[in-house]
């Protein structure tokens, strides 16, 4: 797997011009059925590693932490999440700590979040990451499939 760090973008159509750029070398001509999916997360500090909050905490059993916000939040909602996905994704912006890290397929709302707290303020460099999500799990699981949160559990 390759990783590439890219020259300071300063403007919009330049940062534009380097998605367009990655689209093309990335996924050329995307497989029929398997659409060429890149990632976007943007932060505002580029020295920050992409750790997720569940990974930080010792000790932390995950399954246990899912059931327990399962079984407290579920009387509570509109409608139940349909999976292990939409859990995770609930938990997560419940500010609980998950293995996942939010990204975006809009190479806009990476920038978006790269400058929207103001890093210009800090002496810290904001930064968009980009990932291939399918080429990521084939390096490392030999599959190109997704692979939902929870699926050694259920």
């Amino acid at each position: 797997m390759k990783v590439q760090a890219w020259a300071t973008i300063a403007s919009l159509p330049a940062y534009l011009k380097a998605i367009f750029e990655i689209n093309k070398a990335w996924a050329p001509l995307p497989l029929p059925g398997k659409p060429g999916d890149i990632w976007f997360r943007g932060i505002n500090d580029e020295s920050l590693r992409l750790i997720p909050g569940a990974i930080w905490r010792r000790n932390y059993d995950e399954y246990s932490a899912v059931t327990l916000f399962e079984n407290q939040v579920s009387g509570t909602l509109r409608r139940e999440p349909a999976d292990a996905w939409e859990w995770y994704f609930l938990m997560q912006h419940s500010g609980l700590p998950t293995r996942l890290l939010d990204w975006s397929e809009n190479p806009l709302v990476g920038l978006y979040f790269a400058l929207a707290n103001e890093a210009a303020k800090t002496k810290a460099s904001p930064c968009v990451w980009v990932m291939d999500p399918r080429k990521l799990n084939l390096a490392t699981t030999g599959e190109e499939e997704m692979i939902a949160p929870r699926t050694q559990f259920q």
